[in-house]
């Protein structure tokens, strides 16, 4: 055990599980418990005020803690070696120093939040879908949608009001292409209607009728990164034919052209990375497939409960999945290996992002 002012870090030689513990005159309480992380605990540092808490140790991660809930807040990756002493700065900024030979600053208030944070215009308009931090989003007023780009900060050029048919409500699982050009949405008529994001015109409409089956609750939306491919998942309930579970892929003009098959229970997650596609089941799998031929590419199991989340990383060479199990797990798919799981997580882990320069990791548990 290392001592450290007011703070103790301690591992159990035999399970080799680390935790810190905030110790005094007064006080003496559990303050992080990395159950179950086989990887050691070197350091922790406290922020000014009080409400922060940094450790790293062997895995060379450093993590940010809340304080009064011991909860979990980002981790950050860049350090390739074990990560020997933490400091905070005045500023409010993190340091960190490494064995392998880098002091790393790491600008707290520069911090993404889960949900996208944009700058509205007046008017009564709300977010229904964001793409890219740069990118497009989708606004709505009343049965108004219109396109708004983010890093302007007005209505995209040329872009008009359209509006919402009524039989097309409710609308679920909206999502944009990665260019902007067009938008699915799944309507209340157990359709998936595809627009022009510009003109609001329908491009084509996909019949989604699992949606009207009480197996199905609507779809998973997707599309591939040029736009081409409308990736349809549907989020069938508990029960029912496997059959419920297939993905389809439609071409540009909403012809069917495959089906993928191989979950064997609910699909709570997709990810689109060029034409690869990541999915994550109640089953406890991840898989991946190629969106030009159907084919199932890898097979991912390692989780021992539920997937609720996955998503692309590193240019497309790695997944990230979130589960029950309380990891989050980093694969390198195209080996069909995992290279790490995180384990300190006190519940369900449903949600995993990174921000713009996947260094930083968010959950949500």
């Amino acid at each position: 055990m290392l001592r450290i002012g007011g703070w103790l870090t301690t591992v159990d030689l035999e399970t080799r599980a680390s935790s810190v513990r905030e110790v005094g005159p007064e006080v003496d309480q559990p303050l992080i418990n990395a159950l179950g992380d086989p990887r050691l605990t070197y350091c922790c540092a406290l922020n000014f005020d009080g409400t922060l808490v940094a450790t790293a140790g062997e895995d060379a991660i450093v993590r940010l803690w809340e304080r009064a809930t011991g909860d979990l807040l980002a981790s950050f990756l860049g350090h390739a070696t074990a990560v020997n002493s933490l400091a905070f700065a005045s500023n409010g900024d993190l340091l960190s120093a490494s064995s392998d030979g880098t002091v790393r600053v790491w600008r707290l208030e520069e911090l993404p939040t889960q949900e996208p944070s944009i700058e509205m215009p007046d008017g009564g308009w709300t977010l229904l879908v964001a793409g890219a931090h740069d990118g497009p989003a989708l606004l709505r007023r009343g049965d108004r949608l219109r396109l708004w780009d983010q890093a302007l900060g007005e209505f995209v050029a040329g872009s008009r009001e359209f509006e919402v048919p009524a039989q097309q409500e409710p609308l679920t699982a909206p999502q944009l292409s990665s260019g902007g050009e067009r938008f699915a949405l799944g309507a209340g008529d157990g359709r998936i209607v595809v627009l022009d994001a510009r003109t609001g015109e329908q491009a084509f409409a996909v019949d989604d009728s699992r949606a009207q089956d009480g197996n199905v609750e609507g779809s998973l939306l997707a599309f591939s990164e040029d736009g081409r491919v409308l990736v349809a998942a549907p989020r069938a309930t508990w029960g029912g034919d496997l059959a419920a579970y297939g993905i389809r892929l439609f071409g540009g003009e909403g012809v069917q052209a495959h089906v993928l098959t191989g979950h064997r229970s609910r699909i709570t997650s997709i990810s689109v990375f060029g034409y690869q596609l990541a999915s994550a089941s109640l089953d406890g799998t991840v898989r991946v497939w190629d969106l030009r031929t159907g084919k199932q590419l890898v097979l991912l199991e390692g989780h021992r409960a539920r997937v609720y989340d996955v998503i692309f990383a590193d240019q497309g060479r790695r997944v990230l999945s979130a589960s029950e199990d309380r990891t989050v797990r980093v694969w390198d798919w195209r080996a069909g290996a995992e290279v790490l799981a995180l384990r300190e997580f006190n519940n369900w882990v449903t949600r995993v992002s990174l921000d713009a320069e996947e260094r930083t990791l968010f959950t949500k548990q």
